[in-house]
């Protein structure tokens, strides 16, 4: 399963729950370097912040409407 429940509603990766595509941090990863592909995971952006490390420099949108 790819996170994706139809065009418009994702599940959160780390609460399970769902929210609206247009709210979601989006996630694109990829298993190593050396990997062609990647997937793409969603997340509440509060979520997105809790996880990681304060030190993490993040783009300013990220703290618009938090």
């Amino acid at each position: 399963m790819d996170g994706k429940l139809n065009k418009n509603k994702v599940i959160c990766c780390f609460c399970g729950e769902t929210l609206e595509l247009e709210k979601a941090v989006i996630l694109n990863i990829k298993p190593s370097i050396n990997s062609d592909e990647y997937q793409n995971l969603f997340s509440h952006k509060n979520h997105f912040l809790e996880k990681l490390d304060k030190n993490v420099i993040l783009h300013p949108d990220f703290f618009d409407e938090v």
